[in-house]
């Protein structure tokens, strides 16, 4: 199913609503969520989905109109392959929107049509991901690219949707294509993207602080958590579907590992759609330690530098250990103190940064083993949503938040973190949750022949408040009510 029958399927107005399909924003500038360039929709890229091989029977490439052709191809892709580090190769010419084939191509030859649909490696794109040590999966990465520049691989005009933006072209092969890619990195662009608001969120953590379980639990049950709020979630991509295949969290399975050091997992893309309006939320996986290092930073920088929002995650057993000198663990407050100075000062001094931060505590049921809070603490209750008012319940996030503050403010490294957050970020919020709320046991784990710990959870993990930093986001963002207590 498409994603705007989808959304239809959705939102479809009956008789007796008041409300009208969902409005989709007027085409306009779209932010690439790989490399943050800006672009319009008309000056999109596509993947084409017809390959084709010049090296079929008959085919004679030692002829010398061939090896002139050829030579003049090359020259013309070599414009994509001379680039700079800032801008990924793009000129401003070869920005042209796409307009009509017609009149415009040039007469080549069946052979030289194969030579321009060859399948061969995307310069831009390998250009990205050489910066990290993985490579997105993705069938079409070295699939043939079109362009407004070179009409003569397209049959006709691009394609528009309903509310003008371009979303799909035919190549000379009559095969229509609606792989669209940004024009600086070629990293693919989900169906739909750029029609909403877009909001960055970066989800930060450092090792062994639950990031990446904790991702894992909001995506999986991303249906359930919008739903109580009365929104709807879709996913835009297979990319969430690809994290949580690869990131289980079910009983008896072996907990996810952290993010390893040079891997870039893919942005995670939903569609949050209300009764009156659409938005699209792209969540990172961003490791605390390569906000910290330089080397680092030049590559994980721009995911905070441009974030809409950040979710710190941190493990109370950070704030309960007694600190040592030769302590080689990345703290908390080190991570806040870096990302601030290095992207989100804005280089002013003494300038609050406006994003909106979301403290949060991992493991919230690890601390009902210590004496730390009472057993009626609002750390240890879910939210409650028998109020019915579907909107960001200020009452219980004041009294959760002022008991997080005060377990923060108990110890030395707890207060760094504050004295951090209170100096450089006017808009911060805390939360305590539970990815699994269940018992964990440890084992040993043979991989490669050399063991392995390992944890695996003991019985089906039961997630508790892990919704509500998304909840104050989404409110900061001015998407979901915040909902002040009534008066008693």
């Amino acid at each position: 199913m498409s994603f705007r029958k989808s959304l239809d399927k959705l939102f479809i107005k009956r008789k007796s609503d008041s409300a009208s399909e969902i409005p989709f924003s007027k085409p306009g500038m779209i932010k690439c969520p790989y490399c943050f360039e800006e672009f319009s929709h008309e000056n999109v890229h596509f993947k084409a989905i017809s390959i084709m091989s010049p090296d079929i029977e008959g085919f004679d490439i030692g002829d010398d109109k061939f090896k002139k052709d050829r030579k003049s191809l090359d020259n013309f892709e070599g414009k994509e392959t001379e680039s700079s580090e800032d801008d990924f190769g793009i000129t401003e010419d070869e920005m042209d929107p796409f307009g009509s084939s017609e009149g415009k191509s040039e007469n080549l030859s069946e052979r030289e049509y194969a030579r321009l649909f060859e399948e061969k490696q995307d310069p831009l794109f390998k250009k990205f991901w050489d910066s990290y040590s993985n490579e997105l999966s993705w069938e079409y990465a070295n699939y043939p690219v079109i362009t407004g520049k070179d009409p003569r691989m397209m049959k006709g005009s691009c394609q528009r949707d309903g509310d003008d933006m371009v979303v799909a072209v035919t190549d000379h092969y009559g095969k229509k294509t609606t792989e669209r890619i940004c024009p600086f990195c070629h990293n693919p662009l989900p169906a739909n993207y750029g029609k909403y608001p877009v909001y960055f969120i970066a989800t930060v953590g450092i090792t062994a602080s639950g990031k990446t379980v904790y991702l894992s639990q909001l995506l999986k049950g991303m249906d359930e958590y919008m739903g109580n709020v009365k929104m709807a979630s879709v996913e835009m991509s297979s990319a969430v579907s690809d994290f949580l295949q690869k990131h289980p969290v079910k009983k008896d399975v072996p907990l996810p590992k952290g993010t390893l050091p040079g891997l870039l997992n893919p942005p995670l893309f939903y569609a949050i759609l209300t009764e009156g309006a659409g938005y699209t939320l792209v969540f990172y996986d961003v490791a605390g330690e390569d906000c910290t290092d330089e080397k680092e930073m030049n590559r994980y920088g721009s995911f905070i530098k441009n974030a809409d929002g950040i979710i710190m995650i941190l493990d109370p057993e950070q704030f309960m250990q007694i600190s040592r000198s030769d302590d080689k663990n990345v703290r908390p407050k080190t991570v806040l103190e870096a990302m601030y100075k290095a992207f989100l000062g804005q280089g002013k001094t003494g300038v609050k940064s406006e994003i909106p931060l979301a403290l949060a505590l991992s493991k919230s049921d690890e601390l009902e083993k210590t004496n730390l809070f009472p057993s009626n603490s609002n750390i240890f209750k879910d939210i409650d949503y028998s109020k019915g008012n579907f909107g960001f319940d200020l009452e219980q996030y004041r009294n959760l938040a002022g008991e997080v503050r005060r377990f923060l403010d108990g110890n030395s490294q707890g207060k760094a973190v504050l004295n951090v957050a209170d100096r450089f970020f006017s808009r911060t919020g805390f939360f305590a949750f539970s990815a699994l709320n269940c018992d964990v046991i440890e084992e040993k784990k043979i991989i490669n022949g050399q063991s392995i710990p390992v944890s695996k959870p003991t019985a089906h993990p039961i997630p508790r408040r892990i919704e509500e930093p998304l909840y104050w986001m989404l409110s900061e963002f001015g998407i979901l009510q915040k909902i002040e207590p009534q008066p008693r």
